[in-house]
């Protein structure tokens, strides 16, 4: 019961962020998890489709300036 909610929750928050075709954001998961625990998976795939990138601190913090830079 805990997890399709905690999904819906997540799927929620991130729609939150982009509304319509004109609006930008970055989405930042800073919780492991998600890529060390099984059900991590399921929350990745509830999300629309979109560039993501999996990094330990390396140039996430660059890719990040240039996305935001753009308009």
């Amino acid at each position: 019961i805990s997890l399709p909610l905690a999904i819906i929750k997540f799927r929620q928050g991130v729609g939150r962020l982009i509304r319509s075709r004109t609006d930008r954001g970055v989405i930042v998961v800073l919780d492991t998890r998600v890529h060390q625990k099984s059900y991590g998976k399921q929350f990745l795939r509830s999300l629309p489709a979109m560039t993501t990138i999996r990094d330990n601190r390396g140039p996430l913090f660059e890719q990040l300036r240039k996305f935001l830079s753009k308009r």
